[in-house]
């Protein structure tokens, strides 16, 4: 016996979007952002700390703009 899972699928292909919305821009932005701070000659160890706050800052923004 097998289970049916055809009437979740538009509700998980939103979900997947929403996720993708919240979790993909800012880890680019993030990434970008260490990039710059990399070539501004800022350490490696501090570039990754801001950008690893400014990634939890934008998602948790995202988050806020998704769900609002």
């Amino acid at each position: 016996m097998q289970i049916d899972f055809s009437p979740l699928k538009p509700f998980m292909n939103d979900l997947l979007l929403n996720l993708f919305l919240v979790l993909f821009p800012p880890f680019v932005l993030a990434l970008f952002l260490k990039l710059l701070l990399i070539k501004m000659r800022v350490p490696r160890r501090a570039s990754g700390s801001i950008a690893s706050l400014a990634m939890l800052y934008g998602i948790y923004k995202m988050f806020m703009f998704v769900t609002w």
